[in-house]
């Protein structure tokens, strides 16, 4: 896996530390930086969240109110995520559905996938009473004849799976509808494109923060803190 949740939390802690001058506060920063890059689940996570807001109570009150809304995030992240598991086991297989429905139960069941900054999203597609009728849609898209972008060429030329290769098609197709004026298009698109960045994030190389530095997408010490939900 590529980027954790738990690297955003590193960030703000990273640039939240920048500004702060106590010693001890800095200390309990570092550590709770350090515990983070152990953390292998969600479940864990909540975990080790719940022992830093219980051994951080005299920690500056913004440091407390993060590592509590953190941990409320992930709780709503394994409930949301509940809900989703049951939604899926109940959708019944058809020779239209069967690859895109295993590539979402694929998806849903990696338990790295709680871990994805982009999650929450997801979640609140598979959780939306219209999601059916998002994912007939999706399955329903005709064939693109179109030539494909340079940006859909490099994306469809590595699936992991067949089921991969097949959502990957779908999307594509979606895309060439270019319904613009209708809202189920765009939500689909949305989906489809958070569905398959969360799977291409679950299947790469895992990269450290400080690499994050070096490839300019963070500014260490340079941005205003900010709560990260």
């Amino acid at each position: 896996m590529a980027i954790r949740i738990m690297d955003n939390y590193r960030i703000w802690l990273d640039l939240y530390g920048a500004s702060v001058t106590e010693p001890q506060v800095l200390s309990r920063i570092r550590e709770i930086a350090k515990g983070l890059k152990t953390i292998k689940s969600a479940n864990e996570l909540v975990m080790f969240l719940d022992y830093a807001v219980k051994k951080n109570q005299t920690s500056p009150l913004i440091l407390n109110i993060t590592l509590v809304n953190w941990k409320k995030n992930i709780e709503q992240i394994i409930q949301d995520h509940k809900k989703a598991v049951h939604f899926f086991n109940s959708i019944p297989l058809t020779a239209i559905n069967c690859r895109l429905v295993h590539f979402l139960s694929d998806l849903i069941s990696d338990p790295q996938t709680l871990l994805d900054p982009e999650v929450p999203r997801l979640l609140n597609f598979f959780n939306d009473p219209k999601f059916l009728q998002i994912l007939i849609y999706i399955l329903f898209a005709p064939p693109r004849k179109t030539p494909l972008t340079a940006e859909e060429i490099e994306e469809s030329e590595y699936p992991v799976t067949d089921n991969h290769a097949a959502a990957i098609r779908l999307h594509n197709n979606l895309s060439a509808k270019n319904e613009v004026k209708n809202l189920t298009w765009h939500q689909a698109q949305c989906f489809m494109h958070v569905a398959l960045a969360i799977y291409k994030n679950i299947n790469m190389t895992d990269i450290s923060l400080e690499d994050m530095y070096e490839q300019g997408e963070v500014t260490k010490g340079k941005q205003s803190t900010c709560n990260i939900v």
